[in-house]
């Protein structure tokens, strides 16, 4: 925790330099809000507020979220959470025109047409999945890339837990913006047993969690989402999919451990997390063995109680105060 803190201090640190640099030539705003969600996977009430800098090259953002958790991803326990994050993006290139839209915590409110940003974000909850992720996106234009793992986030190095990752690509429309992601949850994977079995396909062989806390539970969802802006700043957000572990098979392992790092020479070695069996133990390609069977996906709709929303500029030297909304 200790680590979290400062790591926190040093982005403020950052952030504060930047924005006092440029500060005559930016704007600062924010949302605040309460929120009902339901779902087959994730059924919550909470409340959240975001803020934002932005000046000529450079995007600050802070939010936190606070959640009682009737069902939520992982085990099948109530309880309170709390998500906070630190963000920054630079941007560059000519001015596409047009409105911006507080969609997510990766949303711009620049209107250059390329940018680049990082997020730290760390979740605190009582059912003891608490940690710390980072996320990377990339923006040109319309369409955007989201990278979140517990890589770039984990102060204790790379512990493959609990939201393991996700991997999304958006597509914005003024206030309509349509995503396809994949979301990621395992138990702790670096607690796991080391196997190496011949009859199982992977180089570093595979970890068999079913004993450590949570392993007989993973998610690997795949879905297409559609998060529109109401004309009071009202985030009407929907998702469907599937929950497979195919999903998390072919992404997680596959793609990120056999693809993406390949060389015999890396420092850390990838084994796989197998798909798991209905009795939550690993599958490992053998007869008689059965893959849990996917499950329907679908959130939302998510319902606002209430947003508002509030604009300084200035360069115009002017505020705008979006109108209070109760549904």
């Amino acid at each position: 925790m200790w680590i979290v803190l400062k790591r926190l201090a040093l982005i403020i640190t950052i952030l504060v330099f930047l924005l006092q640099a440029h500060a005559a030539e930016g704007g600062i705003g924010g949302k605040i809000g309460i929120s009902f969600q339901f779902g087959t996977h994730i059924q919550r009430i909470g409340a959240m507020y975001q803020l934002y800098y932005f000046n000529s090259f450079i995007q600050a953002s802070h939010g936190t979220s606070f959640f009682y958790n009737g069902k939520s991803l992982g085990p099948p326990k109530r309880g309170l959470e709390m998500q906070t994050l630190l963000g920054l993006q630079f941007y560059w290139g000519q001015d596409v025109g047009g409105k911006k839209y507080l969609h997510s915590e990766y949303s711009l409110m620049s209107l250059e047409k390329y940018s680049a940003g990082i997020m730290f974000k760390y979740y605190l909850d009582q059912i003891e999945t608490s940690q710390s992720t980072g996320g990377i996106n990339f923006n040109i234009d319309q369409f955007g890339f989201v990278f979140e793992n517990d890589l770039f986030g984990g102060p204790k190095g790379i512990e493959d837990k609990f939201r393991t990752g996700a991997l999304g690509i958006t597509y914005r429309n003024d206030s309509l913006e349509i995503s396809l992601k994949t979301t990621h949850w395992t138990g702790i994977g670096i607690k796991g047993i080391r196997v190496q079995d011949s009859l199982y396909n992977s180089r570093y062989g595979y970890r068999d969690l079913s004993k450590v806390p949570y392993g007989k539970h993973s998610h690997g969802i795949l879905a297409l989402g559609i998060n529109y802006i109401w004309k009071f700043q009202q985030t009407l957000r929907l998702e469907a999919g599937v929950d497979a572990e195919q999903v998390r098979h072919g992404f997680q392992n596959r793609l990120v451990y056999d693809f993406m790092v390949r060389s015999k020479k890396y420092k850390y070695q990838n084994p796989h997390y197998p798909m798991l069996q209905p009795d939550g133990t690993p599958y490992t390609f053998r007869e008689g063995q059965t893959i849990r069977k996917p499950r329907f996906y679908m959130q939302g709709p998510e319902i606002p109680l209430f947003f508002t929303n509030h604009i300084y500029n200035s360069m115009l030297l002017k505020k705008s105060f979006s109108r209070l909304s109760i549904l």
